[in-house]
């Protein structure tokens, strides 16, 4: 444990069993160093964790790009693979339509799709 920390510590336990000491100039002087020191780790941690935010909030926007990209570059593929033989492996299709957007109403079952 670091001496910042043990000193942390020990005033803590003093404070909490209520001794009354006399503080010296000397350990105010420790103890506001202390205090600044902690209140720049909290400001430190602080704007670390705004930092973070930020990145996972770009990082997110950039993985949803990435998936509707893939969806819209995929769904040409398969329609195109399939539109001449109606067939995938040894999966045989009726019927395909290019670009189905499915809407379904909730509660009743219902569903319906534009074509």
């Amino acid at each position: 444990m670091s001496t910042f920390l043990k000193s942390v510590h020990l005033i803590a336990f003093l404070e909490s069993i209520s001794i009354n000491f006399v503080i010296t100039p000397s350990m105010e002087e420790r103890r506001t160093r202390i205090d600044k020191a902690i209140d720049a780790w909290v400001e430190a941690m602080a704007q670390a964790q705004l930092r973070t935010k930020a990145q996972v909030k770009a990082t997110s926007k950039i993985l949803s790009g990435i998936g509707i990209n893939f969806g819209t570059a995929i769904e040409p593929f398969f329609y195109n693979a399939l539109k001449d033989k109606m067939a995938l492996g040894d999966i045989k299709f009726d019927s395909i339509h290019e670009n189905v957007k499915v809407k379904k109403k909730s509660g009743s079952g219902i569903c319906h799709t534009n074509v």
